[in-house]
């Protein structure tokens, strides 16, 4: 029995013993950062999510960040509901292994795909209503900090020279600590800018208890509503307007929305609505928070030195060093599927893997186009004999004329020639590219330059004309081909 069924055994054991749950299948679910996550179903068809935690994981710790999600729940905030133990206890510990247990959210995207549309101000508005909430937690309220204890230049240059100086004593060839390496000289090289955008915060910002990692992984969406938060850290104060920026501000997010900077307003206007207690001048500062905090911080990079066994392919995956163990966009609470290993949404693809087509939207809409296409024609060529032979009692050859009687009154009535495709189709690959052609359907070039054909929709505009045989002797096709159309006509 290998490792992975192994830990499927201990979960399935654990699930009836702390939780009173009879579980009926347990699945390897999306991994996390540092955890192992699985999918149960039980025995009246709920399903749960089980996070299974490491050995060196500070169980305390987990169970802070587990009330806290559930204080977040009591005040309304979409958070799943977290499952306890039968001695009322939020992670149970058996063979070696910690878990815990919550409500599993269906038919839900996380937000790693970008923002766009209303999903603006609806992050916007439940941000708000969740910082407003935890500015109530017993953690302590709200307090002033001076502004580069959220952006610490100084302490970002010292973390990023010690370890551009460890890195230096062997130099890695490849792999995580290459991309640690070649990443922090990048950062060191832009701190002087980072420094002089700092310098226009306000003098001193907001800190307050907050979710803690509200990464777009932890950010579950359904259609344009905020479906669930999850995946919360302990309690600890830090500043709202930097989280905010840091989830509407996503590099992927950034990246793909040309009208991003439409979309930052809206969902800074919803929070302003939900939450009015934080200064204007904090929402006015959040891009800068957001990108010179993400400037100044050294994780991952750090690991790479200073906790190497904390590099887990996920990790490889965000520095674009390793593929991700769980299908793209994979994250908690999301139901598995089938998908191709590079995310069109990863910043870093790996090396030597092709992206996905389905970024395209040309691919997109000729996939659907064609998909269309192929169903009505499939439909008509078994609707169509169906009928004449069921209510007319059609022979086979007259069902057959019919069938291509009404293909081309069909090709007639959406392109506008005469003729019929049949098996004169002729494909192209490729703008003005030659013409591919079946051994049915022999082609003949009897011409160059622009064709005056009198039936050819692209009148005057063809630079070839080609002749194709469809399979009868009396009827023939012609194709003018543009440099960037196609038209096809009969004669």
């Amino acid at each position: 029995m290998s490792g992975a069924e192994s830990d499927v055994m201990v979960v399935a054991g654990i699930l009836p013993l702390f939780y009173r749950i009879t579980p009926t299948a347990v699945d390897e679910g999306p991994a996390g950062t540092v955890t192992r996550n699985y999918v149960a179903q039980d025995s009246d068809g709920g399903r749960w999510f089980v996070k299974a935690c490491p050995d060196d994981t500070d169980l305390d710790a987990e169970r802070q960040a587990l009330e806290l999600s559930q204080f977040a729940r009591l005040g309304g905030i979409p958070v799943p509901s977290v499952r306890q133990t039968l001695d009322s206890s939020l992670i149970a510990a058996a063979s070696g292994m910690a878990v815990s247990v919550a409500a599993y959210v269906e038919n839900t995207e996380t937000a790693e795909g970008g923002l766009s549309g209303d999903r603006w101000a609806a992050v916007g508005e439940t941000v708000g209503r969740l910082h407003r909430t935890l500015a109530r937690h017993p953690a302590g309220p709200p307090r002033r900090v001076p502004a580069r204890e959220v952006c610490d230049v100084k302490r970002a240059r010292q973390c990023l020279d010690r370890l551009l100086a460890l890195l230096a004593k062997r130099p890695p060839a490849s792999g995580f600590p290459a991309w640690a390496q070649e990443t922090a000289a990048q950062r060191l090289d832009a701190l002087p800018a980072v420094a002089a955008m700092v310098k226009r915060l306000p003098t001193s910002l907001t800190v307050q208890t907050v979710h803690g990692d509200l990464a777009s992984p932890n950010l579950l969406l359904r259609g344009q509503q905020v479906a669930a938060l999850i995946d919360f850290r302990p309690p600890g104060h830090r500043s709202p307007a930097w989280e905010l920026g840091r989830i509407v501000l996503d590099p992927r997010t950034v990246l793909a929305e040309p009208n991003w900077p439409t979309g930052l307003t809206e969902a800074i206007a919803a929070y302003r609505a939900a939450n009015p207690a934080l200064p204007d001048e904090e929402l006015l500062a959040v891009p800068r928070l957001a990108a010179g905090y993400l400037a100044c911080s050294v994780y991952p990079l750090s690991e790479a030195v200073d906790d190497p066994a904390a590099v887990t392919p996920n990790l490889r995956r965000t520095a674009g060093t390793g593929r991700r163990p769980w299908p793209s966009c994979a994250s908690a609470w999301r139901k598995p599927r089938r998908c191709s290993a590079t995310s069109s949404a990863d910043p870093f693809p790996s090396p030597g893997v092709r992206p996905s087509q389905w970024r395209h939207r040309d691919f997109r809409h000729y996939l659907t186009g064609q998909a269309a296409s192929v169903t009505g024609n499939s439909i008509s060529t078994m609707v169509i004999p169906m009928l004449a032979v069921l209510e007319l009692d059609a022979t086979t050859a007259e069902v057959a004329w019919a069938l291509h009687g009404s293909q081309e009154r069909w090709f007639e009535r959406v392109t506008g020639c005469g003729g019929a495709p049949g098996r004169g189709y002729v494909g192209c690959e490729g703008p003005a590219a030659g013409f591919r052609s079946s051994p049915q359907s022999p082609v003949e070039r009897p011409s160059d330059g622009p064709s005056e054909h009198p039936h050819c929709a692209l009148q005057g505009r063809c630079s070839s004309v080609y002749r194709v045989h469809d399979g009868f002797p009396e009827r023939v096709v012609l194709l003018g081909v543009h440099a960037s159309q196609q038209a096809e006509c009969g004669a």
